[in-house]
């Protein structure tokens, strides 16, 4: 349960909607559904050291960041990829992506997926840097206040472009 309220509180503080704990815990109970996290004292700004990043966090730490992903056979699916505000601009993200897609290499997994609004410029921008490709669009999926917006679907293929 630890993950999951970990996880519940760093959502809430990334994105206007979030998963509460209890979606969460459900979620970390399937045996297709990993992440990793990077603990807060760890990658603190005078630190000088590269931040940990493990699968596993115990009750009493917070976290940097985080990343959830769901794998099926040969697909990766990642559900969330956040970095708390006052950490961002630190290359947290990019290490984190570094981890699951390596993971994903590991497991075999031959493509990776993920869908973001399309309004999160930064995200979308992070995401081509990383070598992904958009390949589709799902019309108004996200609701945000009044309005509808779209999600775009990046994917990265392995074995083809990397």
């Amino acid at each position: 349960m630890a993950h999951a309220k970990a996880s519940a509180v760093i959502l809430k503080r990334c994105f206007p909607s979030f998963w509460p704990a209890e979606d969460i815990f459900k979620m970390l109970g399937s045996n297709n559904i990993s992440g990793f996290f990077i603990n807060k004292l760890i990658c603190a700004p005078h630190m000088e050291k590269s931040p940990e990043i493990s699968k596993t966090i115990h009750n009493n730490i917070d976290f940097a960041a985080m990343a959830l992903y769901s794998c099926v056979i040969d697909e990766l699916e990642l559900l969330k990829i956040c970095v708390l505000p006052e950490f961002r601009r630190g290359g947290l993200a990019t290490k984190l992506m570094d981890k699951v897609l390596e993971q994903a290499k590991q497991d075999g997994v031959k493509k990776v997926f993920l869908e973001v609004a399309e309004n999160n410029l930064v995200a979308r921008k992070f995401y081509i840097t990383c070598g992904f490709f958009e390949y589709g669009r799902r019309k108004d999926y996200y609701k945000h206040k009044n309005m509808r917006i779209d999600a775009i679907i990046y994917s990265k293929v392995f074995g083809l472009v990397e």
